[in-house]
């Protein structure tokens, strides 16, 4: 049995830098509708819908961390969906996950 906990993450969690020169275009809304489904022994999907507003500029990928603490981020499909792997059975997994464009992570 997993036991998960989904959230959304401010860009210091990642330990990755914003651009401190603002203008017109800044760091995306957080992605919405975040959630795990289809939990098997060792892997399962986290979902989630697109940011309402990428603050003018393109999202370029999304970033998620999970217990381990370790960071990944990765170019999403579409139908924004990713497969976490390697998970042990047994144990509790927090989910967080961040848009990222040119000017940084959601938050």
């Amino acid at each position: 049995l997993y036991d998960f906990t989904v959230g959304l993450e401010r860009e210091d969690y990642f330990g990755l830098n914003r651009k401190s020169d603002r203008t017109a275009v800044s760091s995306p809304e957080k992605p919405e509708n975040v959630h795990v489904s289809d939990i098997q022994s060792k892997s399962a999907v986290l979902s989630w819908s697109a940011p309402s507003c990428d603050n003018g500029a393109d999202i370029k990928e999304f970033c998620y961390r999970f217990s381990s603490f370790s960071n990944s981020c990765f170019t999403a499909s579409a139908n924004y969906t990713h497969t976490l792997t390697n998970l042990e059975p047994d144990l509790s997994y927090a989910v967080e996950i961040a848009a990222k464009n040119s000017e940084g992570l959601s938050g």
